[in-house]
């Protein structure tokens, strides 16, 4: 499983879409971009698209772009949104709020800010978002930011 088109059809097929139209219209994402992606048309697919696999399969989306670390979306990524609640960020009440469909989303976004702190891919995700799992995301991003500044000090 070397390249993103594999990736993302494994990703796609084991969550039980076993073809593209339903996935993508899960996913909120045209069936053409799904089938440039899962055809291998298309090398690196914007954030938002990336985080709707991650959101729709359970897997992790820095995976899904680059076949490293974790297959599943992991602990990694529950403890940076929990550690960003317990630095003050947000109340953890709001977290538990969300739909299980939205704190997915929080966790894709998460695990890009985690690994790839690319502006344009954290902005495409977080456009993708609900108003209200968007304060959880700018509040988990605050907590982070204020805590590697203090880490540089």
């Amino acid at each position: 499983m070397n390249s993103l088109k594999d990736r993302c059809t494994e990703a796609r097929k084991s969550a039980g879409y076993k073809t593209v139209p339903p996935f993508a219209k899960e996913a909120g994402v045209k069936a053409a971009t799904i089938y440039y992606i899962e055809s291998g048309q298309t090398k690196a697919p914007d954030a938002g698209t990336l985080a709707a696999y991650a959101r729709i399969t359970g897997y992790s989306a820095e995976w899904l772009r680059t076949g490293l670390g974790s297959k599943q979306s992991g602990e990694d990524s529950v403890n940076y949104v929990r550690n960003s609640s317990e630095a003050g960020a947000f109340p953890i009440e709001t977290w538990e709020r969300l739909s299980p469909e939205a704190r997915s989303l929080v966790l894709a976004v998460a695990d890009f800010a985690r690994t790839q702190p690319d502006e344009a891919s954290l902005l495409s995700a977080y456009r993708a978002c609900t108003p209200e799992t968007r304060s959880v995301i700018l509040a988990v991003a605050q907590a982070q930011a204020a805590s590697s500044r203090k880490r540089h000090i």
